[in-house]
């Protein structure tokens, strides 16, 4: 930063082409954001002192941030990040919470239909959207008769990766079963990620009615 002092200056004692020069070194400061003015000692030391007080800031912003990243690194096995989000090719997205509903199972335990108060307990929007996410991301495609004759599941199980350049090549090609099977109620898939220390997948989605980046934990059965 270049602070120009605003103070008065007699005409006649001024060197015309040394003041030009300084106007065209002032323009490129000024078009580079660079560029400040004082009119006396006390303004100039109070401008600089904010400006250190601020770029203080922005270090100590920027070091957290490094340490951050390193620890969200540090919590995946494998990534797959595109370059771009992978878009839907449907012409109509529908609001998330207009999912419908179907009964609650237990995903995480006996896998079952769960009762609340003596009945069937059911999930609609947005956790029925999620719930029939995790089944998709746990049924292998052309294993079970239940499945036959239709494209629903997945080509590869997840899970089985066993580095990193598998793992990107089955998102590539699982990335299309998921989004045949939810088309018209995920606008687009922004990433996913194998946790390292458990059997988890993170997915973060686009969804319509969300204004933000969806990040779906999804268990590895």
């Amino acid at each position: 930063m270049i602070y120009f002092s605003k103070q008065q200056v007699n005409p006649e004692e001024l060197d015309l082409i040394q003041y030009q020069k300084l106007r065209d070194f002032k323009k490129v400061c000024y078009g580079q954001g660079l560029m400040g003015e004082f009119k006396s000692p006390e303004e100039l030391q109070q401008n600089v002192s904010q400006l250190l007080n601020t770029l203080g800031h922005e270090l100590k912003k920027a070091e957290i941030q490094i340490v951050e990243d390193a620890e969200e690194k540090g919590l995946w096995e494998f990534e797959w990040i595109p370059s771009k989000p992978f878009v839907s090719e449907s012409v109509s997205i529908k609001k998330i919470d207009e999912y419908p509903t179907d009964f609650h199972f237990d995903l995480e335990g006996s896998r079952d239909i769960e009762f609340e108060d003596g009945d069937i307990k059911i999930v609609k929007g947005f956790d029925c959207f999620k719930q029939q996410l995790v089944r998709l991301l746990n049924t292998e495609k052309d294993k079970y008769v239940i499945y036959e004759g239709t494209t629903y599941g997945l080509t590869y199980m997840f899970k089985s990766a066993e580095n990193r350049l598998e793992f990107e090549r089955m998102c590539q090609i699982n990335i299309r079963d998921i989004m045949e099977q939810f088309d018209g109620w995920i606008r687009e898939v922004h990433y996913i990620k194998k946790y390292a220390d458990k059997q988890y997948i993170q997915i973060g989605l686009g969804l319509k009615g969300i204004n933000e980046i969806v990040k779906i934990d999804a268990i590895l059965l």
